[in-house]
């Protein structure tokens, strides 16, 4: 990714079956392992909150800010979720589990944040 407001890096890997893959076979590829990893920075991190969707919880400095974060499991299942987020004026971590794809989502994480 190369913005003018927002450059990284987004990489997503997976573990699957050539042949899930070539015969596109859903129910394989959801019980396979993937991962995704994100590496973002701004020199503006109020740019960088805007495209997390953190611009109405958090402000911060016209300075740079990194985004790094990773998720990973299988399809259909709890995710491992690790995030940082730093800057100027701004220090905060999450880690834990998110289930985005259920009946009702859930999130069981551990969020530190250091103004």
């Amino acid at each position: 990714i190369n913005l003018p407001q927002v450059s990284g890096v987004v990489t997503l890997t997976g573990t699957s079956a050539a042949q899930a893959v070539r015969g596109i076979d859903l129910d394989a590829l959801g019980r396979s392992e993937f991962a995704a990893n994100w590496k973002l920075s701004s020199p503006h991190g109020q740019s960088l909150l805007n495209l997390l969707g953190l611009d109405r919880v958090v402000v911060v400095a016209d300075a740079p800010t990194q985004f790094e974060g990773t998720a990973s499991g299988k399809w259909r299942t709890p995710l491992r979720v690790q995030a940082k987020l730093s800057g100027a004026d701004l220090d905060a971590q999450i880690q834990g589990t998110v289930a985005p794809s259920s009946e009702q989502p859930t999130a069981d994480v551990s969020l530190t944040f250091a103004p």
